[in-house]
């Protein structure tokens, strides 16, 4: 794997890392975290449409569900070209 490689790796690796360890962390301090997480450190086509995305910490919380057991949810082309859900039984 060639240097450039090496560091888009690293970089869109610390940007993943920040969001899915929750408390504080030693990679929101480095250089390479206020970056892009894009293969060329450049602006995601996301956020030349949208704008800047937020790279502040998630705020992690539990979540409870209060409407009984979850149920799969099966998504299936339907003629028209679209998604069709259905709920199985």
């Amino acid at each position: 794997m060639s240097g450039d490689a090496q560091q888009a790796a690293a970089r869109r690796l610390q940007a993943l890392a920040r969001h899915v360890q929750p408390g504080g962390s030693e990679l929101a301090a480095s250089p390479a975290a206020a970056q892009y997480a894009s293969a060329t450190g450049q602006p995601s086509s996301y956020a030349r449409v949208h704008g800047t995305v937020s790279r502040t910490e998630p705020l992690w919380c539990p979540a409870t569900v209060e409407e009984g057991p979850l149920a799969d949810v099966v998504y299936e082309k339907a003629a028209e070209g679209i998604a069709r859900v259905r709920w199985p039984a």
